[in-house]
């Protein structure tokens, strides 16, 4: 017999099907177990939730399977069901491949006309109607799926299939010691990827009422620290790029986190992590691990409004969350929040009020979601009592509640998005705070004015800010100061502009160079020879794509520390200067060169093709001096040779949080 287990992954998440995974793991563990297994295989397909369902179910109907299941979540559940309704049709032929009944001929290899239809994950355990009804589906599992995938494999096996039809609670067959389940990394179900899922735990010791974790059962099962760390060798080995933790509250025990975060020290540490933590359970050396780190550590506030939290299920001591987070920031850990508005009990001015908390401890980044009202969760079964009217399909959005109004809750929106783009993706970290401070306003007030002038000068594009030129940093670096300057000058400030454009200008370029790949032709300009002594390539030469020319108006070195200024003080202690830098990446650090302008001129020629002969004339610069000045830039990675450019592939960007 053939199973089929399917999952639909967005783009912008890791592709891993790490729950069909383990599917397949434990399966496979227990039939390796009996003294005459079965004749079962299992095979894992990911499509993407975007596909057309019908040339899905053409690759499904085409694989042969006798069963079929798949994961279901908010972003795939409508996918699923079209992709199993052509799977259940009575008769349709797709491709040149029948899907279902012809001609009283089973398409597949199963004796029923069409496979066993299955279905698992938080969207059909928590709302199994639209599965269930009309017979679309055979089964659903709510809960764990572990166990009940075995039961319906035997039942299946031994022509029982009404056995295992409806509703299966699969909370009663979960496995309580969590190193019993093989792991697919450890027995090679899957490839660990460029990018991975990685299960710590299980279960939730919380209960939030926006979300279904803590209610899938009771307390947080763990997996064993000696699995996890072969886990690590595995994805040290594989070259892993990143790595997502699947722990609802990584350091809800603080001492299994710290003794986590040193195995990956010692054995992965080159890998990019992604935690979620809880603020009140952060001491100084969890931060200093963290910080020894390449990871990022996201932290769930949701609102700054006590009662709100409250209602929510959850507690929030405001001066213990900014301690808390102050260790972070003193570490240098990079880490981002979570806000959320339609909270029942915050209004607009209450969101407003919970991001200018937010931006006050300066994240690197802030994830603003709309409140969703997701099966199974408190405030989905309260709704009614709540008065909070929400979408009934995917993804179950609040469209108001008592004190946010509809209007309200589309300013909620517009100001979340201009946040993204300003502060987010603008990666305005370093310079957000004095700049607001500057201006004596409330950082909610700026970025709605922000997003009024995108009204005027950009229309649309908040509306569709996922546009690639829009996505383009230097296209909102471009917007940050023009905003910048327009806010100044309304201010009284303009003496300031100048300066304020500069500091964006650097640490736009900074955090760009930050976040690049290296360039491949780096690796080419200085090579050596059996000496050590380099060999320098020929001429033609560019600018290497980790290195940017900069004119500013201000020393650079006086900008480089703007961040951790009063930005009136620092206007009083520094002259207007004419700098020209060349900003570049080398050997992992940004560094910082300001040249004369000759230099300068003669690199511009250098980076536009012209050989240093040539490139020299008029500058009254020494041939030697040349040389030498070219030579430095090779070694530095600042030039690279462009006859070599095709000679490797960048690397794809790890898409790691905003600096």
């Amino acid at each position: 017999m053939k199973i089929l287990l399917v999952s639909a992954n967005p783009e912008s998440t890791a592709k891993t099907p790490l729950g069909a995974a383990y599917l397949a793991s434990y399966l496979k563990s227990v039939l390796a177990a009996r003294s005459s297994p079965p004749a079962v295989t299992v095979e894992l397909r990911s499509f993407s939730p975007e596909a057309d369902p019908a040339y899905c179910a053409r690759e499904i109907a085409a694989s042969g399977a006798d069963a079929v299941g798949f994961s279901t979540y908010v972003w795939n559940r409508n996918f699923c069901l079209s992709v199993a309704r052509f799977l259940g049709a009575p008769k349709a032929i797709q491709g040149g491949v029948e899907i279902g009944r012809s001609a009283g001929k089973p398409a597949f290899g199963g004796a029923w006309g069409r496979p066993f239809i299955f279905a698992g994950g938080p969207e059909a355990g928590s709302r199994p109607e639209p599965f269930l009804d009309g017979g679309l589906f055979d089964a659903v599992v709510a809960g764990e799926g572990e166990g009940p995938f075995v039961g319906i494999v035997d039942a299946l096996v031994a022509g029982k299939r009404e056995e295992v039809s409806g509703l299966i609670d699969g909370r009663a067959a979960r496995v309580e010691d969590l190193d019993e389940l093989p792991s697919p990394y450890l027995d090679g179900t899957i490839e660990a990827g460029s990018s991975v899922l990685w299960e710590l735990s299980r279960g939730c010791a919380f209960s939030c009422a926006y979300c279904y974790e803590g209610r899938g059962g009771a307390g947080v099962r763990k997996f064993g620290l000696e699995r996890l760390a072969r886990e690590l060798a595995v994805f040290a080995k594989a070259e892993v790029g990143e790595v997502f933790v699947l722990d609802a509250s990584f350091n809800l025990d603080p001492k299994r986190a710290k003794e986590i975060l040193k195995l990956i020290s010692r054995i992965a540490p080159d890998c990019y992590y992604y935690f979620e933590a809880r603020p009140e359970f952060i001491d100084s050396e969890l931060a200093a691990l963290f910080a020894s780190l390449e990871c990022s550590v996201q932290i769930g506030l949701q609102s700054s409004d006590v009662g709100v939290c409250e209602t929510a299920g959850r507690k929030l001591d405001p001066e213990d969350f900014a301690e808390k987070v102050g260790l972070l920031n003193e570490a240098g850990v990079v880490y981002g929040f979570d806000l959320m508005y339609g909270l029942p009990g915050e209004g607009y001015e209450g969101f407003r009020n919970s991001l200018d908390f937010a931006l006050e401890l300066s994240p690197n980044h802030l994830d603003i979601f709309r409140l969703l009202l997701l099966g199974g969760t408190e405030f989905a079964e309260r709704a009614a009592e709540l008065g909070l009217v929400h979408e009934t399909e995917p993804p179950y959005a609040l469209i108001c509640a008592p004190g946010f109004s509809v209007d309200d809750m589309g300013r909620a929106r517009t100001l979340a998005k201009a946040t993204d783009l300003f502060y987010t993706r603008g990666r305005s970290v370093a310079w957000f705070k004095p700049l607001v401070a500057l201006l004596g306003t409330k950082p909610s007030g700026f970025l709605e004015g922000f997003a009024d002038y995108l009204a005027d000068e950009r229309p649309g594009l908040l509306e569709d800010s996922s546009k690639p030129g829009d996505a383009d940093p230097r296209v909102i670096e471009g917007l940050q100061a023009a905003y910048a300057r327009l806010t100044l000058k309304a201010a009284g400030l303009v003496p300031f502009a100048t300066l304020v454009e500069d500091i964006i200008a650097f640490n736009a370029a900074y955090a760009r160079l930050m976040l690049s790949p290296p360039d491949p032709a780096s690796a080419l300009s200085a090579q050596t020879d059996r000496t050590g002594t380099p060999r320098l390539q020929s001429p033609p030469f560019r600018l290497a794509s980790t290195a940017e020319l900069i004119r500013f108006r201000y020393p650079a070195e006086a900008i480089y520390e703007a961040g951790a200024y009063n930005l009136r003080e620092l206007a009083k202690g520094v002259k207007p200067q004419t700098d020209l830098c060349v900003i570049y990446t080398s050997k992992g650090a940004v560094k910082t060169e300001s040249m004369d302008g000759p230099y300068y001129t003669l690199l511009e020629r250098l980076a536009a093709g012209k050989d240093p002969g040539s490139a020299q004339v008029g500058l009254k610069l020494k041939m030697g001096d040349v040389d030498r000045f070219v030579h430095f830039c090779l070694v530095e990675g600042i030039l690279v040779p462009a006859a070599r450019l095709a000679a490797g592939k960048p690397q794809a960007d790890r898409g790691r949080p905003s600096l």
